[in-house]
């Protein structure tokens, strides 16, 4: 369980995550991050922790099919193929009924947009400006709501969403700190 938020700011996108791991009776802190920077991208993960690994560790991101291929057609068409069997080939799908899952959803940033990938694979884009997964997204998405509709405030973009995740901490036992911040503009590390 655990809480990752997005935001796009001026071309830029953030995600920033918590450091929660948990099970039905137990939470743990944990020492690596949800979030990382991979060339061009930055991820989010929620949920199967193995699913930040292989797409961390194991992922060759594949190029585009040409040159100014729109970024959501690029994730459709050679992004989540290349994963999808980048993550059989370590054994992290689920095949049930014909069905082919991950126990896992994944904020995306690229080219200055911000991606959901779900569980089956489909990759949505929000309307707004900002979004959420894993159990603590209702409330930071409220907050970030009512961030937004509260202009006059001047908070950095890293600001807002550590005020989102302090607020998914504050309301949900699957969230905890120290909390993460990365950027589209971050150096690779």
């Amino acid at each position: 369980m655990t809480c990752i938020v997005g935001l796009i700011e001026n071309g830029v996108v953030y995600i920033g995550g918590d450091s929660a791991a948990t099970d039905d009776s137990s939470i743990q802190t944990i020492k690596g991050s949800k979030v990382f920077k991979l060339g061009e991208f930055i991820f989010g993960v929620s949920g199967n922790p193995r699913m930040s690994d292989v797409l961390r560790y194991n992922f060759n991101i594949p190029l585009p099919t040409y040159d100014g291929q729109d970024a959501l057609e690029y994730m459709h068409q050679c992004f989540i193929p290349d994963l999808k069997e980048c993550l059989e080939e370590n054994g992290v799908l689920i095949k049930q009924d014909e069905i082919t899952s991950s126990d896992a959803w994944v904020l995306i940033g690229y080219q200055g947009r911000l991606f959901v990938l779900e569980s089956y694979f489909h990759v949505s884009e929000s309307a707004l400006n900002y979004n959420a997964v894993g159990c603590g997204m209702a409330v930071a998405l409220g907050c970030l709501y009512g961030l937004e509709d509260s202009p006059d405030l001047e908070i950095s973009p890293q600001g807002k969403l550590i005020k989102a995740l302090r607020a998914s901490a504050q309301f949900n036992c699957h969230v905890r700190k120290p909390f993460t911040i990365i950027s589209t503009s971050d150096e690779i590390k």
